[in-house]
């Protein structure tokens, strides 16, 4: 009955849980969501692959890489804010 519950092992939804706390942390501007958001990015990345799906593929890799440009910008952010004080 709930077998499309356990399809994916239970990836889909650790990656469901990990991307919605990184998003929150983001939220609350702790860096290590970009850190949880990178983690569901990449167990998305998996589910792509066992079903194939080219866009999902595509939408990770680019969520991933737009997820690392953030950490590094607000990381370049705060070293300026330290050096200007």
């Amino acid at each position: 009955m709930l077998s499309w519950f356990s399809q994916y092992y239970g990836i889909d939804l650790l990656a469901t849980a990990v991307t919605f706390a990184g998003i929150w942390l983001l939220g609350n501007k702790y860096k290590v969501g970009f850190l949880c958001t990178l983690v569901g990015n990449i167990l998305w990345l998996v589910i792509g692959l066992m079903i194939q799906s080219s866009g999902l593929l595509i939408a990770n890799v680019g969520l991933s890489l737009l997820n690392v440009r953030g950490y590094l910008l607000w990381r370049q952010e705060q070293t300026e804010a330290k050096g200007v004080g």
